[in-house]
């Protein structure tokens, strides 16, 4: 890693990978990221040793709001081997002095990751695309700051490949940023795979429209606030439009592709009952081919409960993992018994229910967008309400059977009573309580043996110079009995 991306990993922020754990057979545990802030999953992606995760974390104002965008967020990214056992992890929040959020992540043809989001320099008010290279040990390879001479663009972040292998992404050319309504000037931009620019395209739509996926043989496809999918030609020209007809019981549509000739739009649906003052909301998962017809369609809905942020995936042809979040109907008190519960199916590419998990804990959770994996299971991200707004992110793995892995009972979340960092540890660590309450810490190498053994109080910072790189297991216990593990990566 340079000197400069050196520089900009913040040491004082820490990143509590707190992963409760019984015993250290358990090898898939539910991995947890909480730093006491907001933070929110952004992408998941695999390579064939490792997942690369990647999440935003958003600073909590003194009066209970959100910190401002771009300034007061970061990009917490992880690399774990096949069991969600920590390898490495960086925490980045700008680069060359311009602040970006990364939202999207893709594995290139030569196992390096691309990472990508709109990136703002608040001396200039300008923005850019930001592209950073990193291989599956999160060392930054180099980075990219793109942009249009003499225009403002606001990228919108995504990056897909197109049929010729290469990245293309797209954004509005504006005069003014947050302008309403949204500008209809696009741009589009072709980019190799090591970063050089191929080809910049500036059109204007008739519509206001995102998303931006390949289809066919020259084709792209975008999506519409008209319900309506736009086809541009190879050089991002308009050339037909398709109307759906929808009405506006469909709301938040995503888009899922599935290959050059067929893709998936996800949509919630308002579903209004005789007797009930509000609408339900049911999922639909539509395939559709190239000319957007109607290939197969999945209705997804539960009595009194409410669907919510649908999600697909797949890695093996002809096999879908599909999940989402069932909200029970409050009462008419404004509460509910029965808490948030995240539903798996995986099904065929028509539909055909092949499994069905359920998964719920205490507090409220939702599913966020589903990895299927290439050991014929799925990651999922799980957004945790804490205390509003703060809120974790912690991922669940489950098997080619749809068992959910690491788990017994119930899912037991994790403290942070306790700071660590930086994470990784170099050559020391620093360790903060919330107590004053004198706390014994013993560290121990993966193989159970101890390596380390301290007291302190409030705070204290431990040496690790002579350690060998790897992960290491920190126990923590109070003086008044209170507990604590938490995993320690060393690196050289």
């Amino acid at each position: 890693m340079n000197t400069f991306f050196k520089r900009i990993l913040r040491l004082s922020f820490f990143i509590v990978l707190a992963i409760h754990v019984k015993g250290l057979a358990q090898q898939v545990r539910p991995l947890w990221i909480s730093t006491g802030e907001y933070v929110s999953s952004a992408f998941s992606v695999e390579t064939p040793q490792r997942f690369i995760l990647g999440a935003l974390e958003c600073k909590i104002k003194d009066n209970g709001t959100l910190g401002d965008p771009f300034t007061d967020w970061g990009n917490i990214i992880l690399s774990t081997n096949k069991n969600l056992n920590i390898q490495d992890s960086v925490y980045l929040k700008s680069i060359d002095e311009w602040y970006i959020m990364l939202y999207q992540a893709l594995i290139l043809n030569n196992g390096n990751i691309l990472m990508s989001g709109p990136a703002y320099n608040p001396d200039s008010n300008q923005m850019k695309l930001g592209l950073i290279w990193m291989d599956e040990s999160l060392n930054i390879l180099h980075h990219s700051l793109v942009g249009i001479t003499g225009k403002k663009i606001d990228p919108s972040g995504a990056i897909t490949f197109n049929q010729a292998g290469n990245i293309v992404t797209y954004g509005h050319i504006v005069e003014e940023y947050g302008q309403t309504p949204p500008s209809s000037q696009y741009f589009f931009m072709e980019i190799a795979q090591n970063g050089d620019i191929l080809r910049t395209l500036e059109q204007t739509l008739d519509f206001y429209a995102f998303y931006l996926w390949p289809i066919g043989a020259n084709k792209y496809h975008m999506w519409s606030w008209q319900n309506t999918v736009i086809q541009l030609n190879e050089n991002f020209g308009f050339e037909s439009a398709f109307s759906l007809g929808w009405g506006s019981e469909f709301l938040n549509v995503r888009i899922k592709p599935y290959n050059l000739q067929s893709y998936f739009l996800l949509r919630d649906k308002m579903k209004f009952v005789f007797g009930h003052e509000n609408p339900f909301f049911e999922a639909e998962v539509l395939h559709v081919d190239d000319q957007v017809n109607p290939l197969n369609t999945l209705i997804i809905g539960f009595e009194n409960e409410n669907v919510r942020g649908v999600s697909l995936s797949s890695y093996q042809p002809g096999v879908l993992f599909i999940g989402g979040t069932k909200i029970p109907i409050a009462t008419s008190n404004g509460s509910s018994a029965v808490p948030n519960q995240i539903f798996i199916y995986k099904t065929d590419i028509s539909g055909q229910i092949l499994q069905s998990r359920f998964y719920n804990t205490t507090g409220g959770i939702s599913s966020g967008s589903l990895l299927a994996t290439s050991d014929g299971g799925c990651l999922i991200p799980v957004t945790y309400y804490r205390d509003y707004p703060a809120q974790d992110v912690f991922y669940l793995k489950m098997d080619w059977e749809g068992n959910f892995l690491g788990l017994e009972d119930d899912l037991v979340t994790p403290s942070v009573k306790y700071s660590i960092f930086p994470i990784p540890a170099k050559s020391h660590f620093t360790l903060q309580s919330t107590s004053v309450l004198p706390t014994s810490a013993t560290i121990f190498s993966a193989s159970g043996a101890m390596v380390k053994n301290f007291l302190f109080e409030l705070s204290c910072r431990v040496d690790v110079s002579d350690f060998k790189p790897g992960v290491y297991m920190l126990q923590l216990i109070r003086a008044d009995g209170y507990r604590e593990s938490r995993k320690l990566l060393v690196t050289n």
